[in-house]
């Protein structure tokens, strides 16, 4: 079970990056915007699986 925790965090924690790269990159406010929110929506389920 802890695998699972374990690669699904890293799963996470990879997505976020891209993220974020793809957010400093874009100049469309819009699309930033919608990074932003997926973000957001990432790092809440990051926190979810931590404190689990």
């Amino acid at each position: 079970m802890n695998y699972i925790k374990e690669d699904t965090m890293f799963l996470i924690y990879y997505e976020l990056k891209r993220l974020v790269d793809d957010y400093y990159k874009c100049t469309n406010t819009k699309i930033k915007d919608l990074i932003l929110s997926d973000i957001q929506l990432l790092t809440d389920s990051l926190n979810e699986i931590e404190y689990d």
